[in-house]
């Protein structure tokens, strides 16, 4: 500790630090001779005497050098060693009244380095003495009423409260904690466990115990096992619940192992946040909850522990849920190692989301636990449907694909026969421009049915797009469409920004949604004029397209229906081979992209897409 450097400062200044210190401090000043020499009005308050009486007397606070006491001669050999010494003395002012001073005395040197004086500094500290003093009581008295239990039949209420205390023994009532808590006498660490243990005794009417260690000295430890039992009124209300306490043993070691095993196993458990883990008893209530069984469900273990796990359950699966638990529980000794059940769970959000889970169950003592370690399948789900609604289109994609293929070939077929019985060139000129029209058919067929055959193999070439170029190269080759000089189109494309993606898939998306918009456009009038809106703006995360257009619309219930395989809503003359708008989704979905649909009969479609930037 740094020294006190009064050189510097004036004749008042120092004045005014001496007084502070004699406010402050009761202070003694002593020969080398033991002798008191000066004393400030406090250390006279303190021993009750005048001034004029104790000068030139010995120090009765700091005894003697000769003192027996091995703590007054641990301070004079500090002190005459020019140490500071710093330490509890008690003073005896009389029989029934004693103080408990906090000092410290200073040896003060001359020039040459001798000791000439000490100075004793005291601060009264009697009412913290006698308050640590009072806790270390306190603590020896619950300690031994802990000693007392396995004698005792406690009666709490819900909060813990102790209404009251027979000793079964002596048969008579032990009135002294009666209005206390159990915690009051059980170490802090204990408190959650014993508090849950007693909800659930009121909540679920069930029998229930928890287990504590008490230190009864530094080397006897108890290990206490307690059991809790509801009391009904006639209502099959629990009004009560009774404790009975039993000491197994006294080996501070097995109960030191024990807590550092539940410490590690606490530890670990806690720590697994990526895996779903809850523990429940033979009941179904849940005991355990871990952090990743937080994230999944949202509920905090404080609010889950001691519920049925019903609650996790979605309410529409709960009967079958239920009953494949049930039968878990009776046959899992039969079921194989690495056998897994599914289920649909629920958060606490009310969001349903299916998990998949393993069961495994131990024994401590006579109760039986069983561990759930569950896995959320969202993703795997989601995998799953996608693979089915793929075969389910693939299986209808041969079927139209062979009957779709098989209609232009007829038709060729026919006019090739008519060419061979024709004698007039005219008529020749005629069937052959059906002939062609029936080839171009058959041609974007095959051709669409070639693209959607390798999406997914595009995805991975990914290349910069100029977009604007692309929009306009799109356009251009839609020029010979039917009606396309009629059409007023929009286009804003702003593109500050460069965009990665694959260009085929990007063009064939862009070229069957505006394909699409110029099919459904409804002819031009005096009152209407077809106009189709292009708007792309990007991000440097995405690229958000806009095709919007004034035409036909489509009705609710065929909206659901539009991305679907070879789907086309009932319009009469109007071109395409229907696998457009599925293409357009399967390249989005391959894209990791998003897109949607809004529309309304006699009044157009608007389709907005999102696609990553993939650079």
């Amino acid at each position: 500790m740094q020294s006190l450097q009064l050189k510097n400062i004036d004749i008042d200044q120092k004045a005014q630090v001496y007084d502070a210190v004699n406010a402050h401090h009761n202070v003694a000043v002593i020969d080398t001779f033991e002798r008191i020499k000066d004393v400030n009005e406090g250390y006279c308050k303190i021993l009750g005497v005048n001034k004029h009486n104790i000068i030139g007397e010995t120090s009765s606070i700091l005894k003697s050098r000769l003192h027996s006491d091995s703590l007054y001669k641990n301070l004079w050999g500090t002190i005459t060693n020019g140490e500071v010494w710093t330490g509890v003395l008690p003073y005896n002012v009389s029989k029934s009244n004693k103080y408990w001073l906090q000092t410290t005395v200073v040896p003060v040197k001359n020039k040459k380095g001798t000791i000439e004086k000490y100075i004793s500094f005291y601060n009264d500290i009697t009412n913290y003495y006698h308050q640590d003093h009072l806790v270390e009581e306190l603590d020896t008295c619950k300690k031994a009423i802990v000693k007392k239990f396995p004698q005792l039949v406690l009666s709490l209420n819900e909060r813990g409260k102790i209404l009251r205390a027979f000793n079964e023994y002596r048969q008579v009532e032990f009135d002294e904690i009666v209005g206390s808590y159990i915690y009051d006498y059980i170490e802090q660490e204990y408190h959650f466990a014993v508090k849950s243990k007693i909800k659930e005794v009121f909540n679920l009417q069930t029998i229930n115990g928890f287990r504590f260690a008490s230190q009864a000295s530094e080397k006897e430890k108890a290990l206490y096992f307690s059991e809790i039992e509801p009391v009904f009124n006639n209502y099959n209300e629990v009004v009560f619940a009774k404790v009975t306490t039993e000491r197994r043993t006294e080996d501070i070691k097995v109960v030191s192992e024990l807590k550092a095993i539940e410490a590690k196993y606490s530890t670990i458990f806690q720590s697994i946040n990526v895996g779903i883990i809850v523990v429940a008893d033979s009941n179904g209530n849940i005991s355990e909850w871990n952090q990743g069984a937080e994230s999944a469900f949202g509920y905090s273990e404080k609010e889950v522990l001691g519920q049925s796990l019903t609650l996790l359950i979605a309410e529409e699966h709960m009967e079958t849920s239920i009953q494949q638990l049930l039968y878990l529980k009776d046959h899992l000794e039969d079921c194989a190692q690495g056998d897994t059940l599914e289920m649909v769970g629920v958060r606490k959000n009310g969001e349903k989301f299916p998990v998949e889970f393993a069961v495994s169950s131990w024994y401590c003592g006579k109760d039986r636990y069983f561990s759930a370690i569950m896995l959320d399948i969202s993703n795997r789900k989601s995998l799953e449907n996608k693979l089915q609604q793929k075969t389910e289109d693939l299986e209808q994609f041969l079927y139209r694909a062979a009957h779709d293929l098989k209609a232009p070939l007829t038709t060729i077929e026919g006019l090739i026969n008519l060419i061979k019985h024709e004698n007039k060139q005219e008529h020749i000129s005629n069937i052959i421009e059906m002939l062609d029209v029936s080839l171009n058919r058959g041609k974007l067929l095959l051709d669409n049915l070639s693209f959607a055959s390798v999406i997914s193999q595009k995805k991975c070439q990914v290349s910069s797009i100029n977009i604007n170029k692309e929009v306009d190269k799109t356009l251009q080759a839609l020029s010979s469409l039917e009606n396309f000089e009629e059409i007023k189109f929009c286009i804003n494309v702003n593109e500050d920004i460069r965009f990665y993606s694959n260009k085929d898939l990007f063009n064939s998306m862009l070229q069957n949604l505006i394909q699409n918009a110029i099919y459904y456009c409804k002819p031009l009038e005096a009152s209407h004029l077809p106009t189709i809106t292009i708007d792309v703006s990007q991000s440097h995360q995405s690229l958000d397209i806009l095709i919007k257009d004034n035409g036909r619309g489509i009705s609710d219930e065929n909206l659901e229906r539009i991305f679907d395989l070879y789907y086309r809503v009932n319009n009469e003359g109007v071109q395409g081979s229907a696998l457009g708008l599925y293409i357009v989704k399967c390249i989005v979905d391959d894209l990791s992209g998003h897109i949607n649909v809004e529309s309304e009969l006699n009044i157009g479609t608007t389709f907005r897409i999102e696609i990553p930037n993939l650079k």
